[in-house]
């Protein structure tokens, strides 16, 4: 995992997730890696046969993916309420928030999710 920084921060067209996924396949954001664009995430990762799965959580009722693992933590943004944000987490653990507040998450994780290949038939 190589942490990346977001590079757009405007409120509804910011760039976390974009950050996150990223750093969790350890490629640069923009360019040749993965798109900037809020908008080009879905259609990229597909290109990719890729994809992220979500996890909606009740506290105690997932088992994670133990060391070595990341995967996207997403949850309230601490710079605005009516904000999501996203992180990359392991083991239970806040490893890289891609704002550079460091600030991570307001309250729980609301969500993970995991990048995943997708098999094509």
């Amino acid at each position: 995992m190589t942490p990346v920084m977001q590079t757009r921060f405007e409120k509804g067209h910011g760039n976390c997730l974009n950050a996150c996924v990223a750093s969790i396949l350890d490629l640069p954001i923009g360019g040749s890696g993965v798109p900037e664009g809020r908008d080009d995430l879905r259609p990229w990762l597909l290109a990719q046969d890729m994809g992220i799965m979500w996890i909606t959580l009740q506290p105690g009722t997932v088992t994670l993916p133990g060391a070595g693992s990341y995967y996207l933590g997403a949850g309230q943004s601490p710079r605005d309420p009516d904000v999501a944000h996203a992180i990359v987490m392991s083991e239970y653990r806040e490893v890289h928030d891609p704002h550079p507040s460091g600030r991570f998450l307001e309250g729980h994780v609301q969500q993970i999710g995991f990048v995943v290949r997708m098999g094509r038939p």
